[in-house]
C-alpha cells in the first residue's frame, strides 16, 4: 500500500518490477496535485519501452484516506514518502494497526515527535524501515 504519496520517493518504490510482489497496489490519499504526480510517474513506468512495470493501481481518494487504509487493510506493508510534518503521526497510526512501514527520511522534523518515534521503534513488530538506505548524508 502507498499512503498519501507526498514525494516522488513513493513512486520510486515502484520504478522496477518485483516478481515477488503483487502487481496490484492500493493507494490511499486525498485528492490533489501530489496524488496526480504520483499516478503520472507510476504510469510512465508502466508505459516505458525498456523494462516496463505492470502496476495495477487501486486508488482510494478521500480526506479519510488513513482511516480507510486501516479499515480495509489491503496489505501488510505501507509505504510513506514526504509529508514530513505529519509523517510520524501517520507512521504511529499505521504501526498500531499492524502494518509494516517503509518510509523515506526524515521520520521526524521536530523534537516533539522524538518520544513517539522511540516508542514506535521499541516495539518488536511490525517493522519500521527506511527506504532510502542508499543515501549517505
Amino acid at each position: 500500500m502507498i499512503i498519501d504519496p507526498g514525494h516522488f520517493h513513493a513512486a520510486l518504490s515502484l520504478k522496477e518490477p518485483h516478481r515477488d510482489i503483487s502487481s496490484e497496489v492500493f493507494v490511499y490519499a486525498p485528492e490533489g496535485p501530489e496524488l496526480d504526480q504520483f499516478l503520472s510517474i507510476v504510469n510512465s513506468f508502466n508505459v516505458r519501452q525498456v523494462n516496463p512495470t505492470q502496476w495495477n493501481l487501486q486508488v482510494y481518494k478521500g480526506k479519510d484516506f488513513l482511516e480507510a487504509s486501516t479499515r480495509e487493510k489491503k496489505g501488510d506493508i505501507a509505504i510513506i514518502a514526504g509529508k514530513n510534518n505529519t509523517k510520524m503521526d501517520t507512521i504511529q497510526r499505521l504501526h498500531e494497526a499492524g502494518f509494516h512501514i517503509l518510509a523515506d527520511k526524515p521520520l521526524i522534523i521536530s523534537n516533539s515527535k522524538l518520544e513517539l518515534l522511540f516508542n514506535t521503534l521499541h516495539k518488536p513488530s511490525p517493522l519500521l524501515m527506511d527506504i532510502m538506505t542508499g543515501r549517505h548524508e
